[in-house]
């Protein structure tokens, strides 16, 4: 037996709706949606900043650690321009 609810899959008529119910339907509050969507970008937001704090020092220490090894292979230049001699 599948655990899906009736309807789940599109298949399945589930009936009309309950007339008497319709009554009890009460209209969306402006101000509760607003608060729960606050309250959802708040979360978010906190979860984007806790990510960056936690790969943070890990991604510096990875290219700190990356320097010497850029240096290493790269081709050395001469600290100055050659000296002209001919004069």
């Amino acid at each position: 037996m599948s655990d899906a609810p009736r309807g789940a899959n599109g298949d399945e008529d589930i009936g009309a709706p309950v007339e008497p119910l319709q009554d009890f339907a009460l209209p969306d509050d402006e101000r509760f949606v607003d608060r729960v969507g606050r309250r959802i970008e708040r979360r978010l937001l906190t979860n984007e900043l806790l990510t960056v704090a936690w790969h943070a020092p890990f991604a510096t220490a990875l290219e700190l650690l990356r320097i010497p090894f850029a240096w290493k292979d790269s081709p050395r230049r001469p600290s100055s321009p050659p000296i002209d001699r001919s004069r």
